[in-house]
C-alpha cells in the first residue's frame, strides 16, 4: 500500500492539475494516437487527437496560472493542506 498520496499535498492545484493533464496527455493519449496510425485506424486516430488536444487546453490554462500565481508570489511559504483547503 503506498504510505503517501500520488498528489502532493503542499502545491497549488493549479499546478497539480497542469502535471496531471500533461501525464494523461503522454501516457494515455498518445499511445492511443500511435494505435490509431499503426493500425490505420482514423476513428481512433481522432479520438486520440482529441483528447490529447484537451489535455494541452487544460495545461495551457492550468499553466498559466500556476505561473501567474508564482509570479506574484502567492505560492511563497504554501503548506501542506487538504485539496478542497488547498489555493487554486
Amino acid at each position: 500500500m503506498l504510505s503517501q498520496p500520488f498528489v502532493p499535498r503542499d502545491k497549488p492545484k493549479s499546478w497539480v492539475l497542469f502535471i496531471c493533464a500533461g501525464l494523461i496527455a503522454l501516457l494515455v493519449f498518445a499511445p492511443v494516437i500511435g494505435l490509431g496510425i499503426f493500425f490505420e485506424a482514423s476513428w481512433v486516430r481522432g479520438l486520440g487527437m482529441f483528447g490529447f488536444v484537451m489535455c494541452w487546453c487544460v495545461m495551457a490554462v492550468t499553466g498559466a496560472i500556476s505561473a501567474f500565481g508564482n509570479i506574484s508570489g502567492r505560492y511563497r511559504n504554501l503548506s501542506a493542506k487538504d485539496w478542497k483547503d488547498q489555493v487554486w
